[in-house]
C-alpha cells in the first residue's frame, strides 16, 4: 500500500504487518473504543440501509475479550474508519469453523483497507486453528456490494446464502384481514412450539428437499431469541392439523417476520398474505413503524407475496465459505 509521500510504510500490531494508508492507524481494540464503535456502525447502517442482523460492536468486544489479537481496528484520528475480526468456534468432527467479520466506513471503501483486513483475518485464522482439521472460514456481509462481492470471490469464497431484505413502512391505519372460518389461531407456547415446527417443515418441504431439519434445535433457535415474540407469531390449525405458521419478533420499533411457511394444498387460500397483514396491523398496534422480512434470492414466490403487500427492497446480505486443510 501506498502511504501519503508515495512511500510503502508498514505498521506492526500483533505479529502482523499492517500497512500505513494516508496516516491511518492499524490497532487492537480497547474498552474506550467503544462509543467509537457504536458511531462508525451507525454510520454504515445509515449510508448501507438500517438493519438489526449485525451488531459490530458486540461482535468485536466479543473477539476481544476472547483474545485481544482476535480483533482490529483502524483509525483516523479521533474516528473508527474499518473493523475486522474473528470468532473461532471448537472443532467437531473434524471440522473447525470460524466466523471472519469486517466493515469500512462508506468514503474509506476505496483504500484497499477491505483487503487488507481480510488478509489478517485469514492469517490469524491459520495461526490459531487446530491442525489436522477442515478449517472452514465463514464470512458474513449484511448490506453486501458489488466490490465485496468481487473482493470475497477473488479470495476464493464461495455463496452459500444470498437474501434480500424486504421493509415495509407502517403508515396509516391498517386493516385486519380475518382467516377462513374453519381455521383456529394459536400462539407460541411449550404446548404449541412442535406443532409450528411440523407447520414449516411440510411448508418448506420442497425447499428443504431431503434435509431433514431438527425439531429440538429449531424450537430451541426461537426459545433463545430475545427478540422473538411467542405472542405476536401464529400458528393456523384445521383441526388437529397445522396448515400454516408464521414466527415473528421485534427490534427496537421494528417488527420482523422471521419465517412464514403454509402447506402446498392450502396455499390457494391466501392464508400467508393474511398472515403477513395480520403481523403487520400487530407490529403497528405495538408501536413498531415498519416492518422487515429477509427472503432468499431464489425464493421467487415470497419475494411476490412481500412486494404485493408493500414491501421495498433495502439490502442484499450473504454469506460466504471457503474450506482449507490444515496439515
Amino acid at each position: 500500500m501506498i502511504g501519503a509521500n508515495g512511500a510503502i510504510v508498514y505498521n506492526r500490531y500483533m505479529d502482523y504487518q499492517f500497512p500505513e494508508i494516508e496516516g491511518l492507524t492499524f490497532r487492537g481494540f480497547l474498552p474506550f473504543d467503544k462509543y467509537l464503535l457504536e458511531k462508525f456502525d451507525k454510520t454504515c447502517k445509515e449510508h448501507d440501509g438500517e438493519q438489526f442482523v449485525s451488531q459490530i460492536p458486540a461482535d468485536v468486544t466479543r473477539a476481544a475479550i476472547a483474545d485481544k489479537e482476535n480483533a482490529v481496528i483502524v483509525v483516523d484520528r479521533q474516528r473508527i474508519v474499518a473493523a475486522g475480526w474473528i470468532l473461532p468456534s471448537l472443532p467437531r468432527k473434524g471440522e473447525q469453523r470460524i466466523l471472519l467479520g469486517a466493515q469500512v466506513l462508506p468514503e474509506f471503501r476505496d483504500y484497499g483497507l477491505g483487503r487488507v483486513i481480510l488478509s489478517w483475518a485469514e492469517t490469524r485464522t491459520k495461526s490459531i486453528a487446530q491442525r489436522d482439521t477442515v478449517l472452514t472460514l465463514v464470512l458474513g456481509n449484511e448490506a453486501l456490494h458489488e466490490k465485496a462481492n468481487f473482493l470475497y470471490l477473488e479470495y476464493g469464497y464461495e455463496p452459500v446464502l444470498t437474501e434480500v431484505l424486504y421493509v415495509r413502512a407502517l403508515e396509516g391505519e391498517l386493516s385486519m384481514p380475518g382467516f377462513p372460518i374453519e381455521l383456529t389461531v394459536e400462539k407460541w407456547s411449550t404446548l404449541t412450539s412442535h406443532r409450528y415446527f411440523e407447520a414449516y417443515r411440510e411448508g418448506f418441504r420442497e425447499r428443504l428437499g431431503t434435509i431433514e431439519p431438527d425439531r429440538e434445535d429449531w424450537i430451541a433457535s426461537y426459545n433463545t431469541d430475545k427478540e422473538f415474540r411467542p405472542d405476536l407469531s401464529m400458528l393456523l390449525l384445521e383441526g388437529e392439523r397445522p396448515v400454516g405458521m408464521v414466527t415473528n419478533g421485534r427490534v427496537e420499533n421494528s417488527g420482523m417476520i422471521y419465517q412464514i411457511a403454509v402447506l402446498p394444498e392450502y396455499r390457494r387460500k391466501h392464508l400467508a398474505r393474511i398472515m403477513v397483514e395480520q403481523s403487520c396491523a400487530k407490529f403497528q398496534a405495538e408501536g413498531c413503524v415498519e416492518v422487515q422480512a429477509y427472503v432468499n434470492v431464489n425464493n421467487i414466490p415470497s419475494a411476490q407475496l412481500f412486494s404485493e403487500a408493500g414491501f421495498k427492497k433495502r439490502l442484499t446480505r450473504a454469506r460466504y465459505e471457503k474450506k482449507i486443510m490444515l496439515g
